[in-house]
């Protein structure tokens, strides 16, 4: 049987279905909330955590630029380094400033003149045309602080730049160190911040941006890439990766139009809105697990309370279907609850009751007489039709004896039908009194008549035991027919 055809012959399994139904609407509708909820109150959220993440960034590169400025002036303040930068030994100070560069990691260590014109330098890449301008743009800084950090582009990649002064006493050049901004930097903010950082760089004020690091996909990079940035960035925007949806906050490392023809340095710290807005997975699974353990409570409920309710019904049908085979004895079960129920069986109850006294009131006038009390023409005859056939092939003796009233119509006409019927009543009273023995017949006569009849099967007669005590009923019944014939 499939499922289709149970639900249709089940009261039970409809009443289940609707239950879990109800359960799965009420489930998907919390569910829709509580995911609208959560989407809108991340969504307003959502431009606090790239700013957030702006000021990681921003502290990360502090940190980068303080662990250079602190080597760059111990180089400055190195005896042996001075004492080869005062005589201007160039392979001394080449030597100085690559085995120093290559301790603490820095890819480009340079020793500039107080003009900031290029005088030794270690490491790749190292260009004066770049190195003297940024050194001039951060020689005012450097000069009142002690140090100063920038970024530039070497080779189309962003490096970051610390300059420091070095006196002896007075200002005798300046010490120069790179460091290029590479995957780690992305990696950090992502470990602090859970967000994601993508470095962009242009040449030229009008060139196109080119893909430095990311932490995102490829695609999601290029796509960023090729998008429209202008010289002030809002707060956040969001930007269609794909199939998802970011929210970037661009932070401009290199102002455009500074230096070198427009070179600029983008920072786009970004965000996915998709996942920031989508349900949690251990809600999710949380509230998977709610609905299951609620779909097997309401089923089991659904069922124990179907089973509550169909089976009286079932009782009833039973009940109903008896009573239509004639069983009218047998009481109905469940009159005795007080609920919708209880009073279904009651109204069965009494419908039982009546339909059996009506019942016994129909087969009364069927086979009783009404005025006398005994057995009307009807009874008599089946009563005579079993004698006969019980008699059998033995051909037992069978008696049918038949009493007259004499003079009852001259009764009826003088002293009137109600003496007439008290008469009747009186006679059938006696009748009754008289039957001999169990077997024995009497039929009762119509208000009209004055005869009676009375059949018995003759084994003796009357029997031996009650021969003494019933001689004088047998001489009235015998003389009583004489005088009928």
């Amino acid at each position: 049987m499939t499922l289709a055809q149970r639900l249709r012959s089940s009261f039970a399994m409809r009443v289940a279905a609707l239950f879990l139904g109800l359960l799965a609407l009420v489930q998907i509708a919390s569910f829709t909330a509580i995911s609208a909820s959560l989407g809108a109150q991340a969504r307003s959220t959502l431009p606090e955590r790239p700013a957030a993440g702006e000021r990681v960034l921003k502290t990360l590169l502090d940190q980068r630029a303080q662990t250079l400025a602190e080597a760059a002036k111990l180089l400055a303040a190195d005896y042996g380094f001075r004492d080869a930068v005062l005589s201007e030994d160039r392979e001394t100070i080449g030597s100085v400033l690559e085995n120093h560069g290559g301790r603490i990691g820095a890819t480009e260590v340079v020793w500039l003149g107080t003009d900031f014109n290029l005088r030794a330098s270690a490491g790749n890449g190292v260009n004066a045309a770049q190195f003297g301008p940024a050194a001039a743009a951060l020689a005012g800084t450097a000069t009142r602080a002690g140090s100063a950090s920038g970024l530039m582009l070497v080779q189309g990649r962003p490096h970051q730049i610390v300059l420091v002064p070095m006196n002896a006493p007075v200002l005798v050049g300046w010490v120069a160190m790179g460091f290029p901004i590479d995957a780690q930097l992305g990696s950090d903010l992502k470990a602090l911040s859970a967000l994601n950082l993508t470095l962009l760089a242009r040449a030229g004020g009008q060139g196109t941006w080119s893909v430095v690091q990311s932490t995102l996909g490829d695609d999601a990079a290029r796509r960023l890439a090729a998008q429209t940035w202008g010289s002030l960035p809002p707060a956040m925007s969001e930007v269609r990766a794909g199939d998802e949806e970011l929210g970037v906050r661009p932070r401009w490392l290199r102002s455009l139009g500074d230096g070198d023809g427009g070179a600029a340095v983008l920072a786009l710290v970004s965000l996915s809105i998709d996942e920031a807005a989508r349900t949690p997975q251990r809600l999710q699974l949380a509230l998977l697990l709610i609905t299951l353990l609620a779909v097997g409570i309401f089923a089991v409920g659904s069922l124990y309370t179907a089973n509550r309710v169909t089976t009286p019904l079932r009782e009833l049908a039973g009940a109903a279907e008896q009573l239509g085979n004639g069983d009218y004895d047998t009481p109905v079960r469940g009159a005795e609850r007080s609920d919708e129920l209880g009073e279904l069986a009651q109204s069965f109850e009494r419908m039982r009751v009546s339909v059996a006294e009506k019942q016994a009131q129909i087969l009364r006038l069927a086979y009783w007489d009404a005025l006398t009390g005994l057995p009307n023409r009807v009874q008599f005859g089946d009563a005579v039709q079993q004698a006969i056939a019980s008699a059998g092939p033995q051909r037992k003796p069978l008696a049918v004896l038949m009493l007259d009233l004499d003079r009852f119509k001259n009764i009826n006409a003088k002293l009137g039908y109600a003496v007439g019927d008290r008469l009747l009543q009186a006679a059938a009273e006696r009748l009754s009194r008289q039957v001999l023995r169990e077997g024995d017949w009497w039929r009762g006569a119509p208000a009209t008549n004055s005869r009676c009849c009375c059949a018995t099967p003759r084994r003796s007669w009357p029997p031996a035991s009650r021969s003494a005590s019933r001689e004088p009923s047998s001489s009235r019944c015998r003389s009583t027919t004489t005088a009928s014939t």
